[in-house]
């Protein structure tokens, strides 16, 4: 599968957006973990990816390769529940990661259809038992990427999963249409200043680091 994932090049970024001067050494730096690619940026192996930057206390990211780029599994504990957005291509690890925290039940949240985001899905769900929340979750429509997107804002924890509707610095290609995932970015945007994205590939940001660097939002 080619690696399509990403919306642009690095020097499309740069040349497409009125991104500040003193911002672009920030974005820069952001993409240090990418190798450029005819059709966007594709997630290099590296130690990196190994944290979650900024650092949510709770908060775990499971990364699985999958046709030449990276997919993250993004879960968050409280007690022995795991919320999870998303199953990846396939739930081998997602399982022993959770198995491994002392997990006994799911919150399953999907953000998309895509088979690198739900092809561990059955497997995951006949693995935990999948059980409600009283967690405030507010979901949030976000079509462009695909017909059926949608991103889980936690509130209380100051997160969101945002799947594949934005990434550090740009944003998933847009399937459906341009404007929708345009439009789909400056929701998110309107989320408060210190809230960590989730996307499914690529490292975390905040809506405020976004707000700065990101050519999709003006």
């Amino acid at each position: 599968m080619e690696p399509l994932e990403y919306a642009d090049e690095l020097s499309d970024v740069l040349t497409k957006a009125s991104v500040p001067q003193e911002a672009r050494a920030d974005l820069q730096k952001v993409a240090r973990d990418y190798q450029l690619n005819y059709k966007g940026l594709v997630e290099l192996e590296s130690s990196t990816h190994l944290r979650v930057e900024p650092e949510v206390r709770g908060l775990h990211r499971i990364i699985i390769p999958y046709g030449g780029f990276t997919v993250n599994v993004w879960y968050y504990l409280i007690g022995e529940v795991a919320i999870i957005a998303d199953a990846g291509p396939d739930a081998g690890s997602v399982i022993t990661a959770l198995k491994s925290q002392g997990v006994k039940e799911i919150v399953l949240l999907i953000t998309h259809a895509h088979p690198d985001h739900v092809g561990g899905r059955e497997e995951l769900l006949a693995a935990f038992p999948s059980v409600s929340t009283s967690e405030p979750i507010e979901v949030i429509e976000t079509v462009g990427h695909s017909t059926d997107h949608r991103c889980y804002h936690l509130p209380d924890r100051a997160i969101c999963f945002c799947g594949d509707a934005l990434f550090a610095g740009s944003m998933g290609r847009p399937n459906v249409g341009y404007e929708q995932s345009v439009a789909s970015v400056q929701r998110l945007m309107s989320l408060p200043h210190e809230t960590v994205l989730l996307p499914g590939h690529g490292p975390a940001t905040t809506v405020g680091r976004e707000r700065k660097l990101n050519c999709f939002y003006a």
